[in-house]
């Protein structure tokens, strides 16, 4: 678990604490909420950013001061937050445990490398529906999210090198048929390019149209290059965790585990 955003929690059944304790019953004492939820169900209007205890409210993710009702449940959660990170820093331990004010910067960049190393898997409150909660989620991905570049790899995220496209999800569309969505680790992934090789069957496919696909709306695309995701349509015969590349540049990416899948409330 790198990171967990609890959508939704404008429903009826939302419970942003309940689904954090249940999370971290699941995977462990590293999961930590990295914001609170400002208002539940009907009534959630934003959130609130622990580290720099500051809330965002509506679509707009408007600044303001953290509403009174939540003031002692910010330092409560923030607290456990605060240790969480300082755990993965000797100096930083040192410091909370001697109850310095440790700067937000310096805990931004702490949380970097916790969730890096996987010692901290910080969990955002969201309604997509709504984008409440959706602008800080990303910002999030930005700043502390573990990029390629963040671990040695046999793949470099080279445009111009050996196609490498991971397929994560598949599914029917009533319009355009089967769906493979894809990320490309390495390469190009080219309309024109007429087939691929699915390494994992050692199989030619022949490419449909390549698309870009933001939400309900699908866009054809002329390539999808390393780092972007982009789906192909009407491949006859690749599932979920095969990998498509070149004949001449076979590789196999490693595929998805689904030994700790855990269906939640949220």
């Amino acid at each position: 678990v790198c990171s967990s955003d609890l959508n939704r929690l404008d429903r009826e059944t939302a419970d942003f604490d309940r689904a954090v304790e249940a999370l971290r019953a699941r995977f462990g004492h590293q999961v930590v909420a990295l914001q609170l939820a400002v208002g539940a169900q009907a009534g959630f209007r934003g959130v609130v950013d622990l580290i720099g205890r500051r809330a965002y409210l509506g679509p707009e993710c408007s600044e303001a001061e953290v509403p009174a009702e939540l003031a002692d449940a910010v330092e409560a959660a923030r607290d456990h937050l605060v240790e969480a990170i300082a755990e993965v820093d000797d100096d930083l331990l040192a410091k909370y445990l001697d109850g310095e004010e440790i700067a937000a910067d310096v805990l931004w960049a702490a949380l970097r490398t916790a969730v890096c190393q996987g010692a901290v898997a910080p969990v955002l409150a969201a309604a997509g529906g709504h984008n409440l909660g959706v602008r800080l989620l990303i910002d999030m991905l930005v700043a502390v999210a573990p990029s390629p570049a963040d671990r040695p790899s046999e793949l470099s995220p080279d445009p111009n090198g050996p196609l490498a496209a991971f397929v994560f999800k598949s599914l029917a569309d009533p319009y355009v048929g089967k769906l493979n969505f894809f990320r490309v680790y390495s390469g190009t992934f080219r309309s024109d390019a007429h087939e691929v090789y699915d390494a994992a069957k050692e199989k030619l496919e022949r490419v449909g149209q390549l698309l870009c696909v933001r939400g309900k709306s699908q866009e054809p695309a002329a390539e999808v290059v390393a780092g972007d995701i982009g789906a192909v349509a009407k491949l006859a015969d690749c599932p979920t965790g095969d990998t498509l590349t070149t004949r001449d540049h076979p590789f196999t990416l490693r595929g998805i585990d689904r030994s700790g899948e855990h269906t939640s409330e949220l």
